[in-house]
């Protein structure tokens, strides 16, 4: 995958999430920006710590709803599916499996979701739901990597049951065939200008601008 490519699926990833901000209203917007920072700080985000997000950054806002309607609406925010974003990582796992893989690998359905405990088993392997053929992908504002973190999980089904030295064999395989595991992906970071405020991604001024130096 070349770095012109990687740049148009993280592209298309930002413009949905754009397009999921833009329909929903204030308090909605306010949970998500408070939700994708306490990830960043925490690796995941539960209920306290964005309830205290939210009133460091929107006190303002706060004022316009009772304490059991904030809460009310971050418990459900968090435990929602980011739906349009589920289709494209599906989409985008199918067509890895067919061009890695040779479609040797079975389908599997990419969840992506505002926020789940334990998503990533380590820091580059999400969880997988081997029964419900699930990969479970939290939306954090950083398309780049959470495309390495979908590679580089698909590489740990491939290894089966060999996964301890097979998943590293499949990652150096894979790298070199240009594929966007983590390592090329941070590796990108000295030729790729990522986008800015990546917390506050789906603001319209906020979206993707790939430059190279």
């Amino acid at each position: 995958m070349e770095i012109d490519e990687l740049g148009q699926v993280c592209q298309k990833i930002f413009a949905s999430a754009v397009a999921w901000r833009q329909e929903q209203d204030e308090l909605t917007q306010a949970i998500h920006s408070s939700t994708i920072f306490v990830i960043h700080d925490d690796g995941e985000a539960c209920l306290e710590s964005v309830l205290d997000a939210l009133n460091e950054e929107y006190s303002g806002l706060l004022l316009e709803y009772t304490e059991s309607e904030i809460s009310s609406a971050v418990r459900e925010f968090l435990g929602s599916e980011f739906g349009d974003l589920s289709s494209i990582f599906t989409e985008l796992y199918a067509d890895l499996n067919e061009r890695y893989f040779a479609w040797r690998l079975p389908a599997h359905r990419v969840v992506v979701m505002h926020a789940a405990p334990e998503a990533k088993v380590k820091s580059n392997l999400a969880r997988v739901d081997e029964q419900l053929r699930e990969i479970v992908i939290v939306y954090d504002g950083r398309p780049e990597e959470m495309v390495s973190l979908l590679i580089d999980t698909i590489a740990h089904i491939a290894a089966g049951p060999d996964a301890k030295s097979g998943w590293q064999e499949e990652l150096a395989r894979l790298y070199e065939l240009g594929a966007p595991t983590r390592q090329r992906v941070e590796e990108l970071d000295d030729a790729v200008e990522w986008p800015c405020e990546r917390a506050r991604c789906c603001a319209p001024e906020d979206r993707l601008g790939w430059q190279l130096h």
